[in-house]
């Protein structure tokens, strides 16, 4: 009986050793491929999609964030990404248009993060540079999304509301770092 019980400790004691390498592996690569400085000049503005109601906070500053980084980089298009079963994508245009940006580019496909930047990546030149609007909460995983595709990325966020840094937000953002780790990993190898 002695043997047996400590057989099951043991066990345990190896996969909680395994979860926590895995953790620490995961958060190691997200920090060390999203670190960030963006460049004078970007091919493209991507806006990643969020909620699809206009009363949300985090999609009412997208827009905005959208917005600031449209006057900052004119020339750049905007290519809105997200879910249209959702709304997400006709949020953003009725709230574009009421601000006078009227020029974009529609993915509408989109369910998640990794969608957004996949189906995304074939609307965009292999060499241009992006920059991702998203939430400042989701920057890190946006970013290490992006460059394990192989996608010149940046990010353009600011501090939002304290809402927005809530237990829940954080507890989101490391599941799905550690959920896509693998598949991060594995494309960054291919690319």
């Amino acid at each position: 009986m002695y043997f047996k019980n400590n057989k099951g400790k043991g066990m345990l004691l190896v996969l909680m050793t395994l979860l926590a390498l895995y953790i620490v592996a995961a958060e190691v690569y997200v920090s060390a491929i999203s670190s960030d400085k963006v460049p004078a000049s970007v091919g493209y503005i991507l806006v990643l999609g969020a909620a699809g109601d206009s009363q949300v906070l985090m999609v009412i500053d997208r827009i905005e964030m959208a917005v600031l980084a449209k006057s900052k980089y004119p020339k750049a298009p905007l290519l809105l990404s997200g879910n249209e079963k959702r709304g997400e994508i006709s949020t953003y245009k009725s709230m574009l248009n009421q601000k006078g940006i009227t020029d974009y580019i529609e993915e509408p496909q989109s369910t998640t993060t990794w969608n957004n930047l996949r189906f995304s990546q074939k609307m965009i030149p292999a060499q241009a540079s992006v920059l991702i609007v998203t939430s400042s909460f989701h920057r890190r995983r946006s970013l290490a999304m992006a460059r394990s595709l192989g996608i010149d990325a940046y990010s353009f966020s600011e501090e939002l509301e304290e809402k927005e840094r809530s237990w829940f937000y954080i507890f989101r953002e490391h599941a799905a770092i550690y959920k896509y780790f693998p598949t991060m990993l594995w494309a960054r190898l291919k690319n």
